[in-house]
């Protein structure tokens, strides 16, 4: 929910720094946005991030971490940008700088736990932040600058002690409000060409996962993975229920005091995924298995019902994580 491997690759900076029991990541990046208007440079419109996590291991038990991150546009109303020094600073909750500027610039925070209440169970959760109007929101519910989306899971492992046998399961949650991820201008959203760069749902969406995974005599393997969800989509090309993280804030309907936004507003849709697989892994050091899976998946509105099956043998490594669940 806060920053994923789902967009495409983006050229980036990233600089690690562990000290006793704190790590510190720096990440600055460049993105693009192949919707709204064009570069002379390379065709698309450039926007730029800059992101800061801190994780701290403040028992063997509890792992805590802040982050929080920085989009704003190549180009304003007046010159070209580029990437801005200010945002160089490397200290972490530097937003009272964005005000500083005066600026527009997206910004989002986060909190991440990592709980390890007994052997082998890990808890898990992320709070993100993009935007809260505490007043406005005391005059009724649902407001929509109200943006804010949480992840909370939990995983067993098992394993016999020479580790010929292990196992896995997981359980795990994710939402986010209406409109979260999207911006007043919507170059600044929170995605990649075209592709969100937290969920691949992008918001207006509750969705439950379950993952299991065996591994036997180190080299055969079986899994399952479900997922549910339940996103909100528009009905029409004029319409924001706040799915499309690609339309202006100023497109909410009731802008600037829109009320009783829910989760699952506008057209509700239900997409359901089965993703069951066995293979055997013929070479550790490049990845290489003889997998065979079948997938099953569906996609349920008012406007439409698909259903499909897909059978699956495959000789493969995987360079690159893909993913077909929605």
């Amino acid at each position: 929910m806060l920053l994923s491997d789902n967009a495409l690759y983006y050229p980036f900076l990233k600089i690690n720094t562990s000290v006793w029991k704190i790590r510190y990541v720096n990440l600055y990046t460049q993105f693009q946005d192949a919707i709204n208007g064009t570069d002379t440079l390379i065709g698309v419109t450039r926007k730029w991030g800059s992101f800061h996590y801190l994780s701290f291991d403040a028992f063997d038990w509890l792992q805590i971490g802040l982050f929080e991150g920085i989009i704003w546009p190549n180009n304003d109303s007046t010159k070209t940008r580029g990437f801005d020094p200010n945002y160089l600073n490397p200290i972490i909750f530097f937003r009272p700088i964005e005000f500083g500027l005066g600026s527009p610039d997206n910004a989002v925070m986060g909190l991440n736990l990592k709980l390890k209440p007994i052997d082998r169970l890990v808890l898990y959760g992320q709070f993100m932040l993009d935007d809260l109007d505490v007043a406005a929101a005391r005059d009724g519910e649902g407001f929509h600058r109200n943006k804010f989306g949480v992840q909370a899971g939990a995983k067993y492992f098992m394993h016999t002690p020479d580790y010929k046998h292990a196992g896995m399961v997981q359980a795990e949650l994710n939402q986010a409000n209406p409109y979260t991820y999207a911006h007043k201008e919507p170059v600044q959203n929170y995605a990649h060409l075209n592709q969100p760069l937290a969920h691949p749902l992008g918001a207006n969406f509750r969705e439950l996962m379950f993952l299991a995974e065996y591994r036997f005599h180190y080299r055969y393997y079986l899994s399952a993975k479900i997922q549910s969800a339940i996103v909100g989509l528009d009905t029409s090309e004029t319409s924001n229920v706040g799915s499309d993280i690609f339309l202006s804030d100023f497109t909410i309907p009731g802008f600037p005091d829109s009320y009783g936004n829910t989760i699952g507003q506008g057209m509700e849709t239900t997409i359901f995924s089965a993703d069951l697989r066995a293979g055997y892994l013929l070479n550790p050091k490049i990845n290489l298995n003889l997998e065979g899976q079948i997938f099953i998946r569906s996609y349920d509105n008012v406007q439409r019902s698909i259903n499909t099956m897909q059978f699956m043998v495959a000789l493969k490594t995987d360079l690159f994580n893909s993913y077909y669940d929605f």
